[in-house]
């Protein structure tokens, strides 16, 4: 009963983010072990001198690595996108991923 309601309890971005830890590991990019260590979460962490924009790294996605403008919390660069878009389309780092994020060009791209 305990696992039919943690079952019922999921969302639908529970389950993407449940089919790519499946993935990965399948994939031996990262194992239980790492997945759940010290290290692998602190690498999540939002870097605060950092840009917030989420950049693409080959579908895994990550925080850019430029420093953020003095006003402002983006680079350079995921500044002028913004200012041009209204928005960065792969979000910021420390907010929840976007599923399936559309390109400026209209071209959809997938997380691995």
């Amino acid at each position: 009963m305990e696992t039919y309601n943690i079952l019922k309890s999921l969302n639908e971005t529970d389950i993407f983010e449940i089919n790519r830890i499946h993935y990965h590991i399948e994939k031996g990019l990262i194992t239980w072990k790492e997945l759940f260590s010290k290290k692998y979460k602190e690498t999540k962490k939002c870097k605060t001198t950092s840009c917030s924009a989420r950049i693409w790294n080959h579908g895994y996605g990550k925080q850019c690595s430029h420093n953020k403008l003095s006003s402002g919390c983006y680079c350079k660069f995921h500044t002028e996108k913004v200012n041009k878009y209204g928005y960065w389309w792969l979000g910021n780092y420390n907010e929840e991923l976007q599923q399936n994020p559309k390109h400026y060009n209209g071209v959809i791209h997938s997380w691995n």
